[in-house]
């Protein structure tokens, strides 16, 4: 992980969804997307960062992706950090993760 990406928790994510402030990227399939995604996250493939992200580059974004052990979110990040962009997070327990915690999901 870079330097200019943040790594979050469950709970600190949940206040990021709450609050509205971040683009939330999820990067998992279409089809995990369509099972349950984290409310108002925007489904990318792992290879279409660049042309899903903000044109403005102080604009907030999160990504996660399965869970603790997948990297398409961190690579995700460390691309969008690598692009300029200066506040990235990464939520590490990814979809499975969130919920394990019991936070409420949308589906497609």
């Amino acid at each position: 992980m870079t330097a200019n990406v943040r790594t979050v928790t469950v709970d600190e994510a949940a206040e990021i969804v709450e609050a509205g402030t971040h683009t939330v990227f999820d990067v998992n399939s279409p089809q995990r997307y369509e099972q349950g995604h984290l409310p108002g996250a925007i489904n990318i493939a792992k290879d279409d960062v660049a042309g899903a992200l903000p044109a403005d580059k102080s604009a907030p974004v999160l990504f996660y992706c399965g869970s603790i052990t997948c990297q398409a979110a961190p690579n995700a990040a460390a691309f969008a950090a690598a692009q300029g962009y200066a506040d990235v997070s990464v939520l590490s327990a990814g979809i499975s993760g969130w919920e394990e915690a019991g936070r409420p999901t949308e589906t497609v």
